[in-house]
C-alpha cells in the first residue's frame, strides 16, 4: 500500500508559505521562526515532510544532493514508522553539494541531558560536514559576514564608510580573507566522538587556561551562525517543541535572534508550548521574528497566504486518506470513517487495525456505523488495540523493557530509553523463559511493528509516549512481584555490566546508566553503593561539558556520596563533585570536596595529583594566596617526581605556580619562574605544542602585570603570529593571546587602540565561540574597563551593566565572575561622580563576598577597600579610615607586603591620613612607592602617582627641599621613556613652584 497522498488545500497553502519564508531568507532577510501548533496526530510531521519534498525538488541544483523524500525511495507503509522521522537518508551523488542544510530534531525522542542530546543532534551536521564546507567556501561572502556581525552587536557606526572601516578592523585581526569555516574540525572536537575522546584523555593538570565550564549551545550557535549564509541557509525542523530542554530552546532563540540565515519550523501541541518555561523564554527572545500558526487561526499571518490553514481536514481529504488504504472502499463507509476520525493519525491507525484489514484484504471495505463505532475513538485506545494484536513475545519483551526506563520510576530523571544489553544480562541471571525469542524481539521485532527505535548501540526507546505507557501498564505477563524482581536484577547486573562495557560506552549511554542507577537506588532496587558510584562516574567525568548540566551532575554525585560507598569511590566522587562545584563558581564547597578527596586510602598517584591540582586551583580562585602558592609548589614538586622535570604536565604546573606567585604579590619570582619554565619547554617541546604556546602566553601576561609592558606586547605579537599559523585565527588559544594583547595595550595607556582591537575581537568571539562563552564574557569585561579609562565611561557602564545581567542569568548571582563585573561597574560609577550608586553596589558586593568567600578572605578585603574609597566621596567619609585600617591589618596575613591589594589599600589610607597624621601618611605612602617601583617600574603611571604622593606629603610637612628632591628624582627617572606630556608638564610646573618657594626662603 503506498503512503496516503498529501491532502488538504489549506495545508498545501501552509507549505507554500513555508517555502516563501525559505525564499525570503535565501534572499538575505533575517532569520525566522515559524511555530505550528495543533493537536497530536494532526499531520504536522507530514506537512514538514511535504516541505522537504518541495525543497528537494525545486530548491537545489542538479545533480541533487538531497534525496526526494526523507525516507529515500522506501516510504514505510505503517503510519507508526513514519512518525517523528525528520532526518533524510542521504547517499551522496558524485558532484553534488548541498544548497541548504536540513536539520531534523524530534524532542520527544531526545534524552534528558541537554549537552548529550545536542551532541546527538550534531551528528547530522557531522554527516554532511565535508560537503557543507565545500558549499560554504563557494557561497560565503567575505566582508559582509563581519559587517553583519558588527550590526548585530550594535557597535557599528551609522554610515557606510564607518561601517566599512569597522569591518576592515575585524578583518585585520583575523586576516585579509575570512578564515575557513572549520566545521569538520569543530565537530570532530565537540561532536559525540570528540567528547568521548576528550573524556578519555582529559588533562586536569593542564591548568594554564581559565577554569570554566564550556557552553556547547553558545558554541553551536556561533558555528551555525557562520555556516548559515543566504546562499546556504539552514532549515531546522523541531517536532514536539513543548518537550524541548533548556539547551535546545536557548539554541533556537539565539539563532533566530542573530544574523544567521536560519529558518526554524517547530511543531507543538496547543497550550503545551507556553507550559515550557525554556521555550517561552526563547520565543520571547526571538521577538517579532516568530510567526505562530495555530489550528484555530481564522486567518494565517505572513508569510502565509489567505488560504493557508491548519484547521481540521475537510471530509473529502479525510476520505482520500481512507481510499489510499482501501482503494475500493464503499463511499458511505469512507464517509463514516472520516466522520468518526477527524484526526489523520487516528484515521490511519483505524485503517491499520488488524480487524479492519481483514475486512478489506482485497482493497474493498464495507462497514456500517455500528461496526466502526466498536473501535476506540481516541489515539490512545487505537494504540491499545494495536498492542493487543502484536505477537505475544514482542509484547512481553516491550513490557520488560519498560522496567529499565528511568523516567517511569522518576519523571524528573528525563531518560526515556532502556539499555537492551543490560536488560538481557539481568534476565539471563533470572533464567527468564523464552529468552532468545525475547532478545530477538527487543533487538528487531519491535521495529518491525513500529513500536520502538534505536537511540544508540545499546539504547532504544518507544516511538510514542502512549505506546510506552500502554506497555508499562499491561499486566498480562508480569505481576508486581515480577517487576520488582526484574528491576532488582537490573540493579544487581549493573556492576558486572559496567566492568565489561564502561570503556566503550557512548555519551548517551553513560548518562542513561547514571540516571538508571540513581532511580534504582532511590527505589531500593540497587543496594550496593559502590555500583551506584561506579555508574554515576562515567557521566560525571563529562561535568565540564556544558554549564546547564552542572546541577544534574551535582545532584547525582551528592547521591553517590550520601550512599556511603567504599573510601576510594567516595574520594573519587568528592573529587568529581569538587570539579563541578568549581565550574559552578561554588569555590568554598569545591575546596571542602578537595579536602575530603585527599583522604583516599592508597590512592593511585595520578588521583593524588588531580586532588592537589583541584585544591591549588580553588585556593587560587578564593584568593587565599599563601595557601595557593604552597599548594601549587607541592603539586609542582610531586609532578617532577612522577613525570620528570620536562614533562608537559610538569611544565604546566610550573606555569600555574607562577600565576599563583603573581597573585600573591611576588611578581619578580613569578616572572623569573615562568622565564625558566618557557626556556625548558622550548628545549623539549615543539614550537607548535599547545603547552608551550600557553606558557608563552602566561609569560607575556605576567610581564605585563609587573611593569614590563613593552616586552609583553612584543612577545604577544610574536606569539599571536605563531598561534595563527599553528592553530588558526579563531582557535580559543589564539583568541586568548589576542585578548591579552588588547589588555596589554590598555595597560600601556593606549586606550583607543585597546578599545578598537577589543571591539573587533568581540565580533570574532561572538561568531567563533558564541555570546555566552566564558571567554566572550571576559572580553566584554575587559572592553568595559578599557572604555572607562578612555573617553566614554557611560558606554563602559552600558556594556558592563548588560554583561552583568547576562552573567547573572547564565552563571548565577554568586559566581566570582559576576562579582568582578559588579565591582567594576561600581568603580566606574565612582569615577563618573555617582558615589551614591557606587556605595550602594559595593555594600552589597561586600556582603556577597563575605558570604561566598568567607570572613577572612582576600576578595572580601578587596571589596572593603573599594567601599572605603567610595565612602570618601560621600557624607560618610569618616567611616573610610577605620575600615581601611582593618583592611590593611587583615592584608598582612592574607597577602604579601608588596601585593597590589596592599598597595591600593595603603595608598588610600595614606592619602586619608594626610589630614590627621602626616607621619603615618608618609609611612604608608613611601611603602606604596616602593611597591610600585618593584611591581611596575619607575615610568609606570601608577608609580609616578605613588611617588608624587610622597613628595606632596613631604611638602605638606614643611619639608619642601626633600619634596623637591623627590620630584627631581621622578623627572630624572622618566627621561627617555616617552611619558604622557600631561605628566611631564605637571612635573615641570611643580618643580618650578617648589624652586621658587625655596628661593624665596620658604625652606
Amino acid at each position: 500500500m503506498p503512503e496516503p497522498a498529501f491532502v488538504g488545500e489549506g495545508r498545501s497553502a501552509v507549505v507554500t508559505g513555508l517555502l516563501e519564508a525559505y525564499d525570503r531568507i535565501r534572499a538575505g532577510e533575517p532569520a525566522q521562526w515559524i511555530a505550528l501548533e495543533a493537536p497530536s496526530g494532526w499531520g504536522k510531521t507530514r506537512l514538514l515532510r511535504e516541505l522537504y519534498r518541495r525543497l528537494a525538488a525545486h530548491r537545489q541544483p542538479e545533480p541533487h544532493y538531497w534525496p526526494g523524500d526523507l525516507f529515500g525511495a522506501d516510504v514505510p507503509e505503517e503510519v507508526g514508522a513514519r512518525r517523528k522521522h525528520l532526518v533524510p537518508e542521504v547517499e551522496h551523488t558524485p558532484g553534488s553539494l548541498p544548497a541548504f542544510m536540513w536539520w531534523g530534531i524530534a524532542c520527544s525522542l531526545r534524552g534528558g541531558v541537554s549537552s548529550a542530546s545536542l551532541r546527538h543532534d550534531l551528528a547530522q551536521l557531522q554527516a554532511h560536514a565535508d560537503y557543507l564546507e565545500d558549499a560554504w567556501r563557494q557561497a560565503a561572502p567575505a566582508r559582509g559576514r563581519w559587517r553583519s556581525g558588527l550590526k548585530d552587536l550594535g557597535i557599528a557606526a551609522a554610515d557606510e564608510a564607518a561601517m566599512e572601516a569597522a569591518g576592515t578592523a575585524v578583518e585585520a585581526v583575523v586576516g585579509a580573507a575570512i578564515p575557513g569555516l572549520g566545521l569538520v574540525r569543530w565537530l570532530g572536537e565537540r561532536g559525540v566522538a570528540g567528547v568521548r575522546a576528550a573524556a578519555e584523555r582529559r588533562e586536569r593538570l593542564d591548568s594554564s587556561e581559565r577554569i570554566a565550564a564550556s557552553d556547547l549551545v553558545s558554541e553551536t550557535a556561533a558555528m551555525v551562525d557562520r555556516l548559515a549564509v543566504p546562499e546556504l541557509p539552514v532549515v531546522i525542523v523541531v517536532e514536539d517543541l513543548h518537550d524541548a530542554d533548556a539547551g535546545l530552546a536557548d539554541l533556537l532563540g539565539s539563532l533566530v535572534s542573530g544574523t544567521a540565515s536560519v529558518l526554524v519550523i517547530s511543531t507543538s501541541w496547543p497550550g503545551r508550548t507556553e507550559d515550557n518555561e525554556h521555550v517561552r523564554r526563547a520565543l520571547t527572545a526571538a521577538g517579532d521574528r516568530v510567526v505562530r500558526l495555530d489550528h484555530r487561526n481564522e486567518r494565517a499571518p505572513e508569510p502565509f497566504g489567505p488560504d493557508a490553514s491548519l484547521a481540521a481536514l475537510d471530509p473529502a481529504a479525510l476520505e482520500a486518506i481512507v481510499r489510499s488504504h482501501y482503494p475500493q472502499v464503499e463511499q458511505r463507509t469512507a464517509a463514516l470513517i472520516a466522520g468518526r476520525y477527524p484526526n489523520p493519525l487516528a484515521l490511519e491507525l483505524f485503517c491499520q487495525l488488524p480487524r479492519v484489514r481483514r475486512r478489506g484484504r482485497s482493497g474493498e471495505l464495507r462497514l456500517d456505523a455500528a461496526t466502526i463505532a466498536e473501535a476506540p475513538a481516541e489515539i490512545r485506545g487505537l494504540y491499545a488495540e494495536l498492542w493487543r494484536e502484536l505477537p505475544e513475545t514482542v509484547r512481553e519483551a516491550l513490557s520488560l523493557a519498560t522496567l529499565g526506563i528511568p523516567a517511569l520510576l522518576d519523571a524528573t530523571a528525563g531518560a526515556g530509553e532502556w539499555n537492551t544489553d543490560l536488560l538481557l544480562a539481568a534476565l539471563r541471571e533470572l533464567d527468564w523463559p523464552s529468552l532468545p525469542e525475547i532478545a530477538e524481539a527487543l533487538h528487531t521485532g519491535s521495529d518491525a511493528y513500529s513500536w520502538a527505535r534505536s537511540v544508540s548501540t545499546m539504547l532504544r526507546t518507544f516511538t510514542e509516549r502512549d505506546q510506552r505507557e500502554i506497555a508499562a501498564e499491561d499486566d498480562t505477563f508480569l505481576f508486581d512481584e515480577d517487576r520488582t524482581e526484574v528491576r532488582t536484577a537490573i540493579g544487581a547486573a549493573l556492576g558486572a555490566f559496567l566492568t565489561e562495557h564502561v570503556t566503550g560506552l557512548e555519551v548517551t549511554e553513560r548518562h542513561h546508566l547514571a540516571d538508571l542507577a540513581a532511580v534504582l537506588h532511590a527505589e531500593g532496587f540497587l543496594r550496593d553503593p559502590d555500583v551506584l558510584a561506579d555508574a554515576i562516574r562515567p557521566a560525571a567525568e563529562l561535568s565540564w561539558d556544558d554549564q546547564r548540566d552542572l546541577p544534574r551532575y551535582l545532584r547525582l554525585l551528592t547521591r553517590a556520596i550520601e550512599a556511603g560507598p567504599s573510601l576510594d569511590r567516595l574520594a573519587r566522587a568528592h573529587l568529581l563533585r569538587g570539579h563541578a562545584f568549581q565550574l559552578s563558581g561554588r569555590l568554598a564547597e569545591a575546596l571542602a570536596d578537595a579536602e575530603a578527596a585527599a583522604h583516599a586510602p592508597e590512592a593511585p598517584e595520578l588521583f593524588d595529583l588531580e586532588v592537589l591540582n583541584l585544591r591549588a586551583q580553588v585556593l587560587t580562585g578564593l584568593y587565599r594566596t599563601d595557601d595557593a602558592v604552597r599548594a601549587h609548589q607541592k603539586l609542582a614538586t610531586r609532578m617532577e617526581q612522577v613525570c620528570g622535570a620536562a614533562h608537559p604536565d610538569t611544565l604546566a604546573t610550573h606555569a600555574t605556580l607562577a600565576g599563583a606567585l603573581s597573585q600573591a604579590g611576588r611578581g619578580e619570582e613569578a616572572v623569573e619562574l615562568i622565564r625558566r619554565t618557557v626556556a625548558v619547554g622550548t628545549q623539549h617541546l615543539t614550537g607548535d605544542d599547545g603547552v608551550l604556546l600557553g606558557m608563552r602566553g602566561t609569560l607575556a601576561a605576567l610581564l605585563g602585570d609587573h611593569g614590563h609592558t613593552e616586552e609583553a606586547l612584543s612577545l604577544l605579537t610574536a606569539l599571536e603570529a605563531d598561534c595563527v599559523r599553528a592553530l588558526g585565527p579563531e582557535h580559543p588559544r589564539t583568541l586568548t593571546v589576542r585578548r591579552n594583547r588588547a589588555a596589554g595595550l590598555h595597560m600601556a595607556g593606549q586606550h583607543v587602540a585597546a578599545v578598537e582591537l577589543q571591539r573587533a575581537l568581540l565580533v570574532i568571539h561572538h561568531q567563533a565561540l558564541g555570546p555566552d562563552h566564558p571567554s566572550t564574557f571576559l572580553l566584554r569585561r575587559q572592553l568595559g574597563s578599557a572604555l572607562a579609562e578612555g573617553s566614554d565611561p557611560q558606554e563602559a557602564v552600558d556594556v558592563l551593566t548588560a554583561l552583568h545581567a547576562r552573567e547573572v542569568e547564565v552563571l548565577g548571582w554568586d559566581h566570582p565572575d559576576v562579582q568582578s563585573t559588579r565591582r567594576l561597574v561600581a568603580e566606574i560609577a565612582l569615577r563618573t561622580g555617582d558615589a551614591a550608586t557606587a556605595v550602594r553596589l559595593l555594600e552589597r558586593h561586600v556582603r556577597d563576598c563575605e558570604r561566598i568567600f568567607g570572613a577572612d578572605s582576600l576578595p572580601l578585603r578587596t571589596a572593603q577597600a573599594k567601599l572605603a574609597a567610595a565612602l570618601t566621596h560621600t557624607d560618610r567619609a569618616a567611616e573610610a579610615t577605620p575600615l581601611l585600617e582593618d583592611v590593611v591589618r587583615a592584608l598582612h596575613t592574607l597577602t604579601e607586603p608588596d601585593s597590589e591589594q596592599m598597595f591600593h589599600a595603603r595608598q588610600l589610607l595614606g592619602r586619608l591620613r594626610t589630614d590627621t597624621d602626616l607621619g603615618a601618611a608618609e609611612e604608608h605612602l613611601r611603602a606604596c612607592a616602593q611597591i610600585a617601583i618593584a611591581r611596575w617600574g619607575a615610568a609606570d603611571p601608577r608609580t609616578i602617582d605613588a611617588r608624587d604622593d610622597v613628595a606632596r606629603v613631604l611638602r605638606a610637612s614643611g619639608r619642601p627641599a626633600e619634596a623637591l628632591h623627590e620630584w627631581e628624582q621622578i623627572a630624572g627617572d622618566l627621561t627617555g621613556h616617552g611619558v604622557d606630556p600631561e605628566i611631564t608638564g605637571y612635573l615641570e610646573q611643580t618643580l618650578a613652584e617648589v624652586r621658587t618657594e625655596l628661593d624665596s626662603g620658604g625652606a
